[in-house]
């Protein structure tokens, strides 16, 4: 996946990354640009790749709540994956309980 650049403005003067311009210049791919700036700034979950949404999920450790609602949306669109996921993360002994009873949740709904 190519990487972009994404500048973000800096949350406070005391930042060590605060610089003249009041910007940090981080260059992030999609997934870490997401979760980095979640729940502060949320993207438009229908738009993102299902592709990305995958990501999010495996890489739950980083941000719980994040790769919930990409679930979430991958339940939406009807992805044969948002279960396969979610039977996984069950297994997960890292996944948090809000993120395992999302998972519940997707599940209890494709076998009603």
């Amino acid at each position: 996946m190519p990487e972009a650049s994404y500048t973000l403005v800096s949350p406070t003067r005391n930042s060590r990354y605060y610089n003249k311009h009041n910007n940090m210049n981080l260059t992030l791919d999609k997934k870490r640009a997401i979760q980095f700036c979640y729940p502060e700034i949320e993207p438009n979950w229908e738009e993102l790749p299902e592709e990305i949404l995958i990501e999010l999920v495996l890489d739950y450790d980083n941000e719980q709540s994040c790769a919930t609602s990409a679930l979430y949306e991958l339940s939406s669109k009807n992805s044969p994956k948002a279960v396969e996921l979610a039977e996984w993360l069950l297994t997960e002994k890292n996944a948090d309980e809000w993120l395992k009873k999302s998972a519940t949740s997707i599940i209890g709904r494709r076998e009603n």
